[in-house]
């Protein structure tokens, strides 16, 4: 656990978790990944911060092959 400031807060907070939610989406016709994060506070009440990362499929294939590549060596 750690206290962070969370943007849509004043002071800090009591954070239990820190999780990465991914979602999949079509953007103007382009399916696309979200990366969020988002903290279970003390209270155990969730907050969904601000979209980390918006990636097309071809970046998010490409980000699998170095992942791949990475955990190989």
């Amino acid at each position: 656990m750690d206290n962070s400031a969370l943007p849509s807060e004043i002071g800090k907070v009591l954070i239990v978790r820190d999780k990465l939610f991914l979602t999949s989406a079509w953007i103007a016709n382009v399916p696309c990944v979200s990366l969020q994060r988002y903290v279970t506070k003390q209270d155990f009440s969730r907050q969904f911060l601000p979209s980390v990362c918006l990636l097309t499929e071809t970046e998010w294939n490409q980000l699998q092959c170095i992942r791949k590549k990475i955990s190989e060596s």
